[in-house]
């Protein structure tokens, strides 16, 4: 038995087309598409920033949003540091990262499931796979990459009858994947829909973030 939250069926990671292939008579059972769409109780504020105000826009975020428990997540090793270095001042946080040793993450997760630590910035790597319980507040200091991960991140909140609130800053770059987010989560549609929109709209998005990566090595670079 194989068991997920999203099977992506598009793209590099095309589990669906896998599990197809290595056996073709395994049978799929779905659950509602409530399982896969926004939930009711979860308030969503995207937050359109460049480069140059991303790191007021999180400090933002973090003071006037929710203070309860509060996730932020960075795409990169590289820009969850950024974040951490950031928030020092604003509210006690600690990282979450394969950058921090493993029993060292274990302190700081411990911390933060028991209300300790108000703040846990980190990577693709608590998206998924941890029973975070009562987090107020899920801020998303670079966008997610695809749909998925935007779901499993903000998944983090809102959870067993509870409220939560979700803040994603994102760049002119990454609009197309906000607007779709946006559209479906009015609609009322399944998230992971969003996986099998049209090669175009990948191609481009997919461009786009190679792009911005670029834009940063280049400010980076100039600024050392």
């Amino acid at each position: 038995m194989l068991v997920g939250a999203t099977m992506p069926n598009a793209g590099t990671k095309n589990v669906h087309l896998h599990v197809e292939r290595s056996w073709p008579a395994a049978a799929w059972v779905r659950t509602g598409r409530e399982h896969h769409s926004i939930g009711p109780r979860l308030r969503q504020f995207f937050v359109r920033v460049g480069e140059e105000s991303r790191a007021a826009a999180l400090r933002a975020a973090v003071q006037q949003g929710p203070q309860g428990r509060t996730l932020v997540f960075a795409n990169t090793l590289a820009t969850a540091e950024a974040a951490e270095a950031e928030l020092q001042g604003v509210r006690t946080c600690a990282a979450f990262h394969n950058g921090v040793g493993p029993e060292e993450r274990r302190e700081h997760l411990a911390a933060f499931q028991q209300g300790e630590l108000p703040v846990l910035v980190c990577t693709g790597l608590a998206s998924r796979g941890i029973d975070f319980t009562d987090v107020a507040h899920v801020v998303q200091y670079e966008m997610a990459a695809n749909a998925v991960e935007y779901i499993h991140r903000v998944g983090r909140t809102a959870r067993a009858g509870r409220s939560g609130v979700a803040t994603a800053l994102y760049t002119d770059l990454s609009a197309p994947l906000v607007d779709a987010l946006r559209s479906a989560s009015e609609r009322g549609d399944p998230i992971d829909a969003l996986f099998s929109r049209r090669r175009l709209f990948r191609k481009k998005f997919n461009k786009a973030r190679e792009y911005e990566l670029g834009q940063r090595a280049s400010q980076a670079g100039r600024q050392s």
